[in-house]
């Protein structure tokens, strides 16, 4: 399961680089400095790492993790749970919507509570889990 301090390290890193972007304007231009490329590129560095970590932390190579995604994706069950935070993780990682929440610190701050929130409930699903298989 992705680390708490995961989350931390992805929050704090879009506090200390936010001054690539233009912190509250509600401009609608999608035009960004090189600058602000360069974060998003590091920003996708480190989630991917995040979730290298997480995945070696349960035993998964990132083949079993893709097929574990494409089962998820053609799946009703309640891991429909884990696809909604595996989205909302991602989404961070496209360029329009990662310049979105880094303009808007409130839209940050709002994204970082419900990835909290998703965490803490996958996490409570998972040791529920573990708990009936004994």
């Amino acid at each position: 399961m992705l680390r708490e301090k995961s989350l931390e390290q992805w929050q704090r890193f879009m506090t200390d680089n936010e001054s690539a972007f233009d912190v509250g304007s509600q401009a609608k231009s999608e035009e960004y400095s090189l600058d602000a490329t360069d974060v998003h590129q590091r920003y996708q560095v480190l989630v991917e790492q995040s979730l290298t970590e997480a995945l070696e932390d349960v035993g998964l190579s990132s083949s079993a993790f893709a097929q574990l995604c494409s089962e998820l994706d053609h799946s009703e069950s309640r891991q429909g749970d884990v696809q909604a935070f595996l989205e909302l993780v991602l989404g961070a990682t496209n360029f329009v919507t990662f310049g979105d929440i880094m303009r808007d610190r409130a839209k940050r701050s709002y994204y970082f509570q419900i990835m909290g929130m998703w965490r803490q409930s996958i996490t409570a699903q998972n040791q529920s889990t573990h708990r009936e298989a004994k």
